[in-house]
């Protein structure tokens, strides 16, 4: 029996001698274990970390911005709903990557009533419109403008315009800007290069307060109501010289979907009215970007339950549920004074939820043209930037790593990890060292929250803080395990600013507008690598704390992008800065971070000519 017997997780000690201290009678107990625990079959595993509350990383879906354009000469708002897919076409025969908006977005589009050239004092709803229309040779001087009259207001849509300017015309100082009420707002735009064959191409993003304006009659046109007025004016001092009359215009606009499918219409089963009662959903749920609601119905009568974390602030009338990622299941309250329950015979259903998820996911710029359900009023759509923010779920292999974090954190690694595991939105934690003259136990602690960048990967310094909210929540939740006695300070981490100039050169036989397309794609990768944030970084795990970046950096954030055939120079400039012979190398704090300011990208084409360039 004894040989039967497993060893003791504790060398014995002999009554009346002194036993060994206590972190040695911790290691002596805690070795074994943790040998033991590695050795647990896969469902063993899994269950252990669950008992531990410990829930190991799942896969998570990648997110990507859906550039639509809308149909040419189309005049009407047009609905996205929720559900509309997006794929990859099939290239070397990898699977196909299926992208799916969780919301309902609404699109606008307009056609081009009338443009003509106009003081840029006069007020365009005025009673007297002096409008001269485009012709060749017209010319808008320094205190003139370009009006440009849409059929209806276009707000936070990119408005493609092409103007038959001369080639003479510099184009990096023009200001666009649309009609808001009473007054004229900026609005963003990309500085396109003159090229002989075609009228430059500017990509307007009209913002969010374009307003409907009444436009009065001129010579040629009569009242119109509810317009949407732009214009553009020249570098101050300058002019604007047409060589045409034509301006050709194009709408798009922007559509978040995320990678898998929505799951429609899923019945669970009837509910027992028992406690604790759980189901099992069909296909792996995630819940990242959407939380799915459940609907219970019995006879003609329909309750809504809603997804909660968990059912510690629930009361006995409150219809909440959980979802368990891991065993993929909905489950109800163990408690009927902690959570309502479904009564019985009720049938429980899903309206949707999303499924999908992986670093698959994590396409590149351009890889995503295919409308699953193509609409009319619909010609195409892209991404122009690459997808990001897919993961693989975590291997069972990796739980041992996780076996360390325990309910208390007296080391700075457990610290950082029960920031981060604790749902408090917080993507990396740091604990920052002691100080010379520290009398008394504190953890001064730098916490990096999660967001989410704009379309072209910008996140501001602001975006980068922790808010008041978020520091009292790890606060609450981490004070009581920390030793007894230490206090608690958080602390900003030491943020360095990257700002990059870089020429590239585009591949063979690009057009003009794959040259734009590059220039931006470029920039939006820099900002997407020098990021603190999960799934940026050299290793995609967020830039590493106290790494300073360096230009093969550089080299290695454009690598994967469609048309560039080779970066011609990379250089580091100081923040404002955008020429070649004031580079500068980055320094960061050895407790710090980076975050991306301003690039400059220019895009040569394959036979070294100036294509496209690019600032933002």
């Amino acid at each position: 029996m004894d040989r039967q017997r497993p060893p003791d997780l504790v060398t014995p000690v002999t009554p009346g001698t002194a036993g060994p201290p206590f972190p040695l009678v911790f290691t002596q107990m805690l070795t074994p274990l943790a040998e033991r625990f590695n050795r647990l079959a896969e469902h063993g595993l899994q269950a252990v970390a669950r008992r531990l509350g410990l829930d190991p990383p799942l896969g998570s879906p990648a997110r990507v911005t859906m550039a639509v354009e809308l149909a040419p000469s189309l005049d009407q708002q047009v609905i996205v709903p929720a559900g509309t897919s997006f794929s990859t076409a099939p290239s070397g025969g990898e699977p196909r990557q299926s992208f799916t908006t969780l919301r309902d977005a609404t699109l606008y589009s307009g056609t081009l009533v009338t443009a003509g050239v106009l003081p840029a004092t006069s007020h365009a709803t005025g009673a007297a419109v002096p409008l001269a229309p485009l012709a060749q040779g017209a010319v808008a001087g320094p205190d003139e403008c370009i009006l440009l009259v849409l059929s209806r207001p276009l707000p936070e849509m990119t408005c493609v315009l092409s103007l038959p300017f001369h080639p003479s015309v510099p184009l990096d100082g023009l200001r666009w800007e649309a009609w808001e009420r009473e007054g004229w707002v900026p609005c963003g735009a990309s500085v396109p290069v003159s090229l002989p064959s075609q009228a430059p191409r500017f990509h307007v993003l009209v913002p969010g307060s374009h307003t409907a304006s009444v436009f009065p009659a001129t010579g040629t046109q009569p009242e119109r109501q509810g317009v949407g007025l732009l214009r553009c004016r020249p570098a101050p001092g300058g002019s604007l010289t047409l060589v045409a009359d034509t301006v050709d215009l194009q709408v798009c606009g922007d559509v978040t979907a995320v990678q898998g499918e929505v799951i429609p219409d899923e019945y669970l089963g009837h509910s027992d009215g028992s406690a604790g009662q759980s189901f099992e959903l069909r296909h792996q749920i995630s819940t990242t970007h959407m939380r799915p609601r459940l609907e219970a119905v019995r006879g003609t009568r329909t309750q809504v339950w809603t997804m909660v974390d968990s059912f510690a602030n629930s009361t006995a009338r409150d219809r909440h549920f959980t979802v368990d990622p891991v065993a993929n299941r909905i489950r109800f309250s163990p408690d009927p004074l902690r959570g309502a329950l479904p009564s019985a015979d009720s049938l429980l259903r899903i309206p949707s939820y999303h499924s999908g998820g992986g670093a698959a996911g994590n396409v590149a710029a351009g890889a995503i043209v295919i409308l699953d359900h193509p609409r009319a009023e619909i010609s195409a759509v892209t991404n122009p930037q690459d997808a990001t923010g897919g993961t693989d779920p975590q291997p069972s292999a990796s739980y041992n790593t996780l076996s360390g974090i325990t309910a208390s954190a007296a080391t700075a690694l457990e610290i950082e990890g029960l920031v981060t595991a604790g749902g408090f939105g917080i993507a990396a934690a740091h604990c920052q060292p002691p100080r010379p003259g520290d009398t008394m136990p504190l953890l001064r602690l730098s916490l990096l929250p999660f967001a989410q960048p704009d379309g072209q990967g910008r996140l501001t310094p602001a975006e980068l803080l922790p808010t008041a909210d978020i520091q009292a929540t790890v606060r609450t939740g981490l004070g009581p395990r920390l030793p007894a006695g230490t206090g608690l300070e958080f602390v900003d981490f030491p943020m360095s600013e990257v700002c990059a100039t870089v020429t590239v050169r585009a591949r063979p036989w690009s057009s003009p507008q794959d040259c734009q397309n590059l220039a931006r794609a470029a920039a939006a990768a820099l900002h997407r690598y020098f990021c603190p944030l999960p799934g940026a970084g050299p290793h995609s795990r967020g830039w590493p704390i106290g790494r300073c970046p360096d230009t093969g950096d550089i080299h290695q954030a454009l690598a994967d992008l469609t048309d560039l055939e080779a970066v011609e120079s990379a250089a580091f400039q100081p923040p404002g800065e955008t020429h070649l012979e004031t580079a500068v190398s980055v320094t960061v704090d050895a407790h710090g971070l980076v975050y991306s300011g301003r690039h400059t990208v220019i895009c040569l084409d394959s036979d070294g000519q100036l294509a496209a360039t690019f600032t933002g």
